[in-house]
């Protein structure tokens, strides 16, 4: 009967820690896209803005870019790269921006090479 205990014990802890480890994984990405936009970046913001999963959103009109910071345990790459091209954009990622980590660019290389040549 002891037995039985410390091992259902044993599983309820190992579930638990499972559990809580991958919410601590959970992690923002900030990904800097060149975008093709052929009218309205205000109208793409508040579109960026809406989809799940994304924080936060810049456009630079100077340099086409825009800066997406997402959760990673809500959305994917894909599915932001998908919502540039539902609401009429081509956007490619020029990878992660490392200066928004701790140490930054010098101590953290992009996890995504730029995709344009």
């Amino acid at each position: 009967m002891v037995e039985k205990m410390k091992t259902k014990i044993l599983l309820f802890l190992a579930a638990f820690l499972l559990l809580s480890t991958t919410e601590i994984c959970a992690k923002k990405r900030a990904i800097t896209f060149n975008v093709m936009l052929p009218n309205g970046e205000k109208e793409l913001a508040k579109a960026m803005k809406a989809e799940p999963g994304v924080q936060k959103f810049k456009f630079n009109k100077k340099e086409s870019t825009a800066e997406v910071v997402f959760e990673d345990t809500e959305t994917t790459l894909e599915n932001v790269n998908a919502a540039f091209k539902k609401n009429g954009c081509v956007a490619f990622p020029i990878g992660e921006n490392c200066s928004t980590k701790k140490g930054g660019c010098l101590n953290n290389a992009p996890t995504q090479m730029n995709t344009l040549k």
